[in-house]
């Protein structure tokens, strides 16, 4: 018969018990840690890949396409388009556009009952909550003045991006009255 001491006899909550509790605690915190971390940079990037198809998808709408109807104006647009073939500009349809999204503009251009001409137009534009900013500028970086009917505007219109989580910036590169143009567009939330 073996002689039992209660030295020797098995303890339930011994030192390595709690150590081993303690690290199997520390383990599964990090597992959680990283997995929401992971989730968090999957959504960013899906929300940051949705809104850059979105504007390259805008942009390139204005400096290919004649909107509907082709030769539209701020009482039948129904789709912006800025050119008249395939990246070459209207300069009238570039004044229209700028004046319709000005948000500071005292003209009601857009849909009645809209908060703003900037609302409203946006909702043409198929952005879907999202704020836009856009300027025609030179090669030299320099926005351009476009003019109709008498009329001369700084072709930049839209909202400036202001505490912005997710910006995305588009250029391209188009021609009015022989002038190689860069047209920026950001889209952002």
């Amino acid at each position: 018969m073996l002689n039992r001491s209660r030295k020797n006899r098995a303890q339930i909550f011994s030192g390595e018990f709690f150590l081993s509790y303690f690290i199997f605690l520390v383990a599964i915190a990090l597992i959680f840690y990283l997995w929401d971390t992971t989730q968090k940079e999957i959504l960013r990037s899906e929300k940051q890949k949705k809104i850059y198809e979105l504007a390259v998808d805008l942009t390139e709408r204005l400096v290919r396409t004649r909107g509907y109807p082709s030769q539209w104006n701020y009482d039948d647009v129904h789709a912006f388009g800025l050119a008249n073939e395939s990246r070459i500009l209207e300069e009238c349809k570039i004044y229209w556009f700028v004046k319709m999204l000005d948000s500071g503009s005292d003209d009601d251009y857009c849909v009645a009952g809209a908060s703003s001409n900037y609302e409203a137009c946006k909702y043409l534009l198929g952005l879907k909550g999202y704020d836009m900013y856009m300027n025609v500028t030179n090669l030299t970086d320099h926005t351009i003045t476009v003019e109709c009917e008498g009329e001369q505007v700084l072709a930049a219109t839209g909202r400036k991006p202001v505490d912005e989580d997710y910006l995305v910036l588009i250029n391209r590169k188009a021609l009015l009255d022989g002038e190689i143009l860069q047209i920026r567009t950001n889209i952002w939330d």
